[in-house]
């Protein structure tokens, strides 16, 4: 299973379908309720989905979740918070997860840092997350990793490809575009 996910992810695809097929396959691999990507902008990582339609829900980087995230570099269940050793960071955390109703909480590392952080909800059979789970939802997260560098640079090449093409249809005369070399480019 794990081996067609890394396919499916790997499939050169737009941000919007990396993220929607991302979801379903930690919904059907760990059985959860709920996924929520949030991504790296700027200072602050912001929810890109599932999509919202009034305002962005972000956590910045000083946040205490953000913060312990970036820490441990491993997946947080919430039980090892409320088991833990009570630190201020580690109660605001609980309180994060708590109040999103969050069981696990994911980072996503690539090349430049944490670039995304993966929120999960309750899994429908009410169990908690067990090693397997995690093991798995980390695994997942290291495919995103690479997925996203893909996506991103395919996002990239269609919006210059769709850039042209309306370029060229409200065009009335015709131009030509060089670089500094004086090579045309368009």
């Amino acid at each position: 299973l794990l081996r067609d996910s890394g396919r499916v992810l790997m499939s050169v695809r737009a941000l919007r379908g990396l993220y929607r097929e991302f979801a379903s396959l930690v919904c059907r691999l760990v059985d959860v309720e709920s996924v929520v990507i949030l991504t790296k902008n700027d200072d602050q990582f912001c929810q890109v989905y599932p999509p919202i339609s009034d305002g962005m829900e972000c956590l910045g980087c000083t946040d205490a979740l953000t913060k312990l995230l970036m820490e441990s570099a491993e997946p947080l269940p919430k039980y090892s918070l409320e088991r833990g050793r009570p630190t201020p960071e580690r109660t605001a955390a609980l309180e994060a997860m708590e109040s999103r109703s969050l069981q696990l909480a994911a980072p996503v590392w690539g090349s430049n840092g944490m670039e995304a952080i993966i929120l999960l909800g309750s899994r429908t059979a009410g169990l908690f997350f067990g090693r397997q789970e995690i093991e798995i939802v980390r695994t997942l997260c290291g495919q995103m990793a690479f997925a996203l560098v893909n996506a991103r640079l395919y996002t990239e090449v269609e919006d210059a490809k769709l850039y042209n093409e309306i370029l060229l249809e409200n065009l009335s005369s015709g131009v030509i575009a060089c670089d500094a070399e004086r090579h045309i480019t368009l």
